[in-house]
């Protein structure tokens, strides 16, 4: 199922057509009752087991409070902490996004390294390595979060993608 938030996108088109090309692409959906149009502001999430969270807009607010995080932009890494998933990337990055702060949500043998790199980049107090959690507990991470980060070296399409894409947070 398809949903989309929000009020009907029309206006011209390349194809001279009144419709974007969601909408067209929603009729077409629509015919095999997978789309949707929902004119509220609403994110449906649907867990790996299949029940469905309803987040509405506001609770994006309630969750950054839960976790403490301020006004900054905040970018989400999620994975084991291997040299493979290029957090230290993404930490030596963080100087020159003095606006940023980074949540990593997982454990690892490289979280003693990476806790001591963001220590020697001056940017630790930017850097919050929240250690291993709970899969039900993701949702509220990525819907806390302005974006998520994937600097894996050789990754195809994992799963964390999905999820935070699910959740209507930037990838």
């Amino acid at each position: 199922m398809v949903e989309v938030a929000g009020s009907t996108p029309v206006g011209p088109t390349t194809s001279g057509s009144r419709k974007c090309p969601l909408q067209r692409t929603g009729c077409r959906l629509r015919q095999h009752n997978t789309f949707r149009w929902i004119k509220r502001p609403l994110v449906r999430v649907t867990t790996a087991r299949g029940s469905p969270h309803v987040r509405h807009r506001h609770v994006r607010a309630a969750l950054r409070h839960a976790l403490g995080l301020d006004g900054r932009t905040t970018l989400l890494s999620v994975g084991r902490l291997v040299p493979l998933k290029g957090y230290h990337e993404v930490i030596a990055a963080l100087p020159a996004l003095p606006g940023f702060q980074l949540m990593i949500a997982g454990d690892g043998p490289e979280r003693g390294a990476l806790a001591a790199l963001a220590a020697r980049l001056g940017v630790a107090d930017r850097v919050r390595l929240l250690g291993a959690v709970a899969h039900a507990r993701l949702p509220d991470l990525y819907g806390a979060a302005d974006a998520l980060v994937l600097a894996s070296a050789r990754e195809g399409w994992p799963n964390v993608v999905l999820e935070a894409m699910a959740c209507g947070t930037p990838v």
